[in-house]
């Protein structure tokens, strides 16, 4: 049936891979502003600029979401960037 996994192939690498992700994600969504904002610096493009625009305003137990901020630090990374040329 459709719910099955019988004859179905499942690459472990790129389930591995997914998983990984997925718990970055997570943990990002979860640690301080300001140390989301040293994950970006290091690591831009290791997520769309719409999955950190929805990290940055992410409200949760510890700390108060501000896109504003994603918006700003992105804008001066860019300066710094054009700037360095």
């Amino acid at each position: 049936g459709a719910t099955s996994f019988e004859n179905s192939f499942w690459d472990e690498e790129a389930a591995a891979n997914s998983f990984e992700e997925s718990a970055v994600f997570i943990n990002l969504m979860e640690i301080s502003v300001t140390d989301l904002e040293g994950h970006y610096r290091s690591k831009p493009t290791q997520f769309s600029d719409e999955d950190y625009e929805l990290m940055f305003a992410f409200t949760g137990p510890r700390r108060r979401g501000d896109a504003r901020r994603f918006n700003l630090l992105k804008s001066k990374m860019k300066t710094l960037k054009n700037s360095s040329r």
